[in-house]
């Protein structure tokens, strides 16, 4: 079952990457607010400008680096993963009400358990404790899973 996700569902989907690249654009924004909308109290606002410009490109470098090292993986996974049962051993909320769940699966004879944030899934029904899903496996790495239900619609 091969899935040819674009980048844009997985950002929509997936905290990590979505999260990761949100840090740079709010640094993005915060140099922007200094550029346009000087203090005019005679401060040094082309210091500030200076330290968040270097910032930003920074964040944009090593966040957007791992962003999409992130959606990479998750694109090659889908494209080429081995899609298997599993079961959520623990389904949680975090204090913000962001849901979690930690599914147990087998693969190539052992026994793995990969956490996955489920929150974007809720439309698509609450993933309960003991109830049967499908992850798509890493084969290169079988601790690395997906849910798919979290990435592919109808699922």
């Amino acid at each position: 079952m091969a899935h040819h996700l674009s980048a844009g569902r997985i950002l929509r989907r997936d905290w990590m990457a979505a999260g990761l690249l949100l840090v740079a654009a709010v640094l993005w924004a915060v140099m922007a607010g200094i550029a346009l909308f000087p203090s005019g109290d005679g401060g040094d606002d082309g210091l500030l400008l200076a330290i968040f410009g270097a910032l930003a490109v920074g964040a944009t470098l090593v966040c957007g680096g791992i962003a999409l090292r992130r959606i990479r993986t998750i694109r090659r996974v889908f494209a080429r993963g081995a899609v298997v049962q599993g079961r959520v051993a623990r389904a949680e909320e975090n204090a913000e009400n962001i849901r979690s769940v930690a599914v147990a699966y087998r693969y190539d004879g052992r026994e793995y358990e990969v956490r996955s944030v489920t929150e974007l899934a809720r439309e698509r029904g609450r993933l309960l404790e003991g109830q049967a899903i499908d992850v798509v496996v890493d084969p290169d790495d079988p601790s690395r899973a997906f849910v798919v239900a979290v990435y592919v619609d109808g699922a």
